[in-house]
C-alpha cells in the first residue's frame, strides 16, 4: 500500500491491524491482544490504540465489548480493502508541482480537509495533476476507487463524463456543474440557501434589496442570482433593475452601477454582494455618490469570513470553512464507496450569518 500523506499514528496502526486481518494473522472470531499490550507493541499510548480500534469498529472489522476485549468480526473480503482516492487539481501541471497556499489558498484548505478525512478513515489520497492524460489512464495508473472533481472546471468535468469512467468509479463534484444536474455534488452556495439569506434580510425590514455579482456562466454565480430572484419574486419585490453584474472592476463601472441604483425613485436600502472582491468598489462608489454605509444603505456579502474594509466589519453569509468543506466532500465520497449513501448524493451546506458593522436593521 502507498504511504499515507497524512500519517497519524492511529491511522497507521489501524492500517496495520487491517492488514493482519486481511492476511489471516487474526481470523474471524479471534480475540485481539489487550489495549495495554498493543500500546507497548506499537510504542504509543492506549488512547492512540483506542482511536485506531474505533476506526476498525466503525468499519465493522472488529467488535468491542467492555470487560471482554476486541474480537475480529465475520467480514466480507471487500471490507478489508480501502481503495485509493484521487483529487483532481488542475492547478498542478505535473507530479512535482506543489499546492501552494499562497497561489491556491481555497484549494489548499479544501485539500487539507480531504487529507484529514482520508487519514481518519484509512484511505490513501492521491493528488492528480492536469497532465492531459485520459481518465482511463488516470484511474488505472492510480488504482482509484473514487475521485473528487472541482465542479468549476467545466472542461475537465465534461471530459470525465465523456470517458464513461463515472459508470465504474465513484465520484463527487465539489460544487455543482451547470450542464449536469443529476451528478453527485456538494454545494457551498445553493439557490435555496441564498433564498433563505435574502428572506432573513427582508425580515429585518429590507424590502428593496439589490444584488451585485459577476457576469459569467459559473454555477456559483448563477446560484447566487437564482436564489436572490426566488426570494424577491416570492415577496413581489423583484426587479431586474436591482440586479447588477460587474465585468471590469474599474471605478467608472462601480460609479455607473451606484448611480443606476441610487437614482431610482425607490433606491435600495441594502446591496447584497456576492464576494469580498466587489466590496471596496461598491463602498467607494457609494461614498463618491454621497451615500454612507450603513447609515444610508446596508451592505451584506456572501462567500467570505471576517472581512473588514475601512475599519468596518462586513456583514456576511458564509459557509463552513474550506477545510471543513473538503472534509465533508471526502467523507461523502467515501460513503458512496462504502454504500452508506444513495446515488445521486446531493448536499447543500447551510449558510451562517455574521452580523458586522455594515448592516442596519430597519426593524430595530
Amino acid at each position: 500500500m502507498a504511504p499515507l500523506l497524512f500519517d497519524s499514528k492511529s491511522t497507521i496502526i489501524a492500517e496495520d491491524l487491517r492488514g493482519k486481518i486481511k492476511n489471516g494473522i487474526f481470523s474471524a472470531t479471534d480475540k485481539l491482544p489487550p489495549t495495554r499490550e498493543l500500546a507497548l507493541s506499537y510504542a504509543v499510548s492506549r488512547e492512540t490504540i483506542n482511536i485506531a480500534m474505533s476506526e476498525l469498529v466503525n468499519e465493522g472489522l472488529i467488535n468491542r465489548k467492555r470487560g471482554f476485549g476486541s474480537v475480529v468480526a465475520k467480514v466480507f473480503p471487500e471490507q478489508l480493502f480501502k481503495p485509493h482516492l484521487g483529487i483532481f487539481l488542475p492547478m498542478l501541471k505535473d507530479k512535482q508541482s506543489s499546492l501552494s497556499p499562497n497561489e491556491s489558498p481555497t484549494w489548499s484548505l479544501i485539500f487539507y480537509g480531504v487529507l484529514h478525512a482520508c487519514a481518519i478513515r484509512g484511505y490513501t489520497l492521491i493528488p492528480i495533476p492536469d497532465t492531459g492524460a485520459s481518465w482511463e489512464k488516470i484511474v488505472s495508473d492510480h488504482q482509484l476507487g473514487g475521485i473528487l472533481l472541482p465542479g468549476g472546471h467545466l472542461e475537465a468535468v465534461k471530459s470525465f463524463w465523456a470517458s464513461g469512467v463515472q459508470n465504474r468509479v465513484k465520484y463527487f463534484m465539489i460544487d455543482r456543474v451547470m450542464d449536469f444536474m443529476t451528478v453527485n455534488y456538494i454545494e457551498e452556495f445553493s439557490p435555496a440557501e441564498i433564498c433563505k439569506a435574502v428572506k432573513s434580510l427582508q425580515a429585518k425590514g429590507h424590502r428593496r434589496i439589490a444584488a451585485v455579482g459577476t457576469d459569467n456562466d459559473q454555477m456559483i454565480f448563477q446560484n447566487f442570482f437564482d436564489g436572490y430572484r426566488m426570494a424577491m419574486t416570492a415577496s413581489n419585490d423583484y426587479s431586474p433593475s436591482y440586479v447588477k453584474r460587474i465585468v471590469n472592476h474599474q471605478p467608472e463601472e462601480y460609479d455607473q452601477l451606484v448611480h443606476e441604483l441610487m437614482a431610482r425613485k425607490e433606491p435600495p436600502t441594502l446591496i447584497m454582494i456576492f464576494n469580498y472582491c466587489y466590496v471596496a468598489g461598491v463602498i467607494d462608489a457609494l461614498e463618491r455618490y454621497g451615500v454612507k454605509v450603513p447609515t444610508d444603505i446596508s451592505i451584506v456579502m456572501t462567500n467570505y469570513e471576517n472581512a473588514e474594509y475601512k475599519g468596518q466589519q462586513i456583514s456576511a453569509f458564509t459557509s463552513p470553512d474550506k477545510q471543513l468543506f473538503g472534509d465533508i466532500a471526502a467523507n461523502s465520497l467515501m460513503d458512496l464507496i462504502e454504500h452508506k449513501a444513495k446515488v445521486p448524493l446531493q448536499l447543500s451546506l447551510e449558510l451562517k450569518f455574521n452580523q458586522g458593522d455594515t448592516l442596519c436593521n430597519l426593524n430595530a
